[in-house]
Parts: structure tokens; C-alpha cells; sequence
């Protein structure tokens, strides 16, 4: 009984909404962000950092890194170089 009142609903749902939201969704712009791990890093470390440091992640070369939308988890990839830019390859959707 309750399946039907629900699939009668939908319809009307629907047409009460107005025009399809979705066009508009899919322009809208998202920031992404990677998360590469740093480990064991001591707050004296931390506090002399300069430029030119280098800071050694804790992901093995080719491991891959989350990347994330909105701090959501969407995606895992590999760090690739294309010319002068640094770009991800994604390699599994979350």
C-alpha cells in the first residue's frame, strides 16, 4: 500500500517543481582538493619551514592520493607531470 501512495506521488512532485534543476547544477563550479599525507612531521619541523623546504610525504611514488569535493571523498589518483604542470589522474571513483 505505501509503495503506491509513494509512486503516485512522484508524479506530482514533479510537475510541482517546475523546470529540471539538473542544466544549471552541472554549471555550477566546485573547488576540488587533494590531500597528500604527511607523516611524523614534529611541530619544531613544522615550525621551521622556509622557502625552499622540502617536505617528504608518507605516499610511495605512484601511490595513490583522495581527491575530494567540497571535503567529500570523490576519487583516488596518481600524481602525474604534463609539461610544466603538476595534474591528477584519476584511477578509481569513490
Amino acid at each position: 500500500m505505501a509503495e503506491t501512495q509513494i509512486a503516485n506521488l512522484t508524479p506530482s512532485l514533479a510537475a510541482a517543481s517546475g523546470p529540471d534543476p539538473w542544466p544549471e547544477m552541472l554549471r555550477v563550479r566546485a573547488t576540488l582538493s587533494v590531500e597528500v599525507p604527511i607523516k611524523h612531521l614534529t611541530v619544531r619541523e613544522l615550525y621551521c619551514l622556509d622557502v625552499g623546504s622540502v617536505v617528504a610525504s608518507g605516499a610511495a611514488s605512484g601511490e595513490n592520493v583522495p581527491l575530494l569535493a567540497g571535503g567529500r571523498l570523490i576519487a583516488w589518483g596518481e600524481f602525474q607531470v604534463i609539461g610544466d604542470l603538476l595534474a591528477l589522474r584519476i584511477a578509481e571513483l569513490a
